[in-house]
């Protein structure tokens, strides 16, 4: 059986990565939420303004959300503890609507449920 260590690495990432992350959650999560929103520019501007919008989950009785520059930050750092892979994918900046539905889900849920 092989020791593990844990280490946390502080990153800066550019708000554009996300803003384009974002972008494709609003085509990867449209099975379980009413996420087009997040591919206007308008919406997107409101969450880095320190205001809020609003996802709507399709399948949970269409129970309300809100997705805040502090979601967005927990589900950076919940998708590189818990989804490593789609992390990686993101930093490389190899990402798809798959990748972007799973950072959607870390930021609303913190782990991911759908899919």
């Amino acid at each position: 059986m092989s020791k593990k260590i844990t280490i946390a690495i502080r990153s800066h990432i550019n708000i554009e990565s996300i803003k384009d992350l974002l972008d494709s959650a609003s085509r990867g999560a449209k099975y379980w939420t009413d996420s087009e929103c997040l591919g206007y520019e308008s919406k997107i501007a409101l969450i880095f303004n320190h205001r809020a919008i609003e996802i709507e989950d399709l399948e949970n009785n269409r129970k309300l959300y809100r997705l805040n520059l502090a979601g967005i930050k927990k589900g950076l750092t919940v998708m590189a503890k818990k989804e490593p892979r789609h992390f990686a994918d993101f930093l490389k900046e190899d990402y798809d609507e798959t990748t972007g539905d799973v950072f959607l889900q870390c930021c609303l849920f913190g782990e991911v449920i759908y899919g």
